[in-house]
């Protein structure tokens, strides 16, 4: 099943063993309404199964993010709403509260190849919603700072840097 997450309650008829999400909940503005609607849908003892990938939060993509939003909340004096980052923990907080226990599995870990000059054109082009709100100005002086931490990393005349990634399972038992 492929459907809108907002109306699951209304699409299955019937409950369900397992929920399995990856990668959507982090773009959702009401989280906690979410997590209910597939309370809603899943059986006693069912499962709901969370795919993870994520960045090395001390990696090189992670490092050159920080310069980004840091540099247009000094340029824009606005703060950007980021989602994705940590959703996990509040998507955590909100199952505990509904009293529902998640553990994690490690899946594997991996290296991908970023492609600076993809890197700049992803930002140039707004690709993150929270960057469509920002002046080309902004941009640009946000793709100068970057460029200088490539710099002071050695990594300036490199064509692409490698970050790890890790994917991962969150499960939560639904009593």
């Amino acid at each position: 099943l492929n459907e809108d997450v907002l109306f699951l309650d209304d699409i299955i008829r019937e409950k369900v063993d397992v929920v399995i999400e990856h990668d959507m909940l982090y773009l959702v503005n009401n989280t906690e309404l979410i997590l209910k609607k597939i309370n809603n849908v899943i059986k006693p003892n069912g499962l709901f199964i969370r795919i993870v990938d994520k960045r090395d939060p001390n990696g090189i993509y992670n490092n050159l993010m920080k310069i980004v939003n840091v540099e247009l909340l000094n340029i824009d004096k606005k703060p950007h709403i980021i989602r994705g980052i940590d959703s996990n923990l509040l998507i955590n907080f909100y199952l505990s509260k509904m009293g529902i226990k998640t553990k994690k599995i490690d899946i594997s870990s991996w290296y991908e190849k970023v492609n600076i000059n993809e890197y700049f054109e992803m930002i140039r082009n707004k690709q993150f919603p929270y960057l469509q709100y920002s002046s080309d100005v902004a941009i640009n002086n946000v793709i100068d700072n970057v460029k200088n931490k490539l710099v002071s990393m050695n990594l300036a005349d490199r064509d692409y840097f490698l970050d790890k990634i890790d994917c991962f399972c969150l499960v939560s038992k639904f009593e």
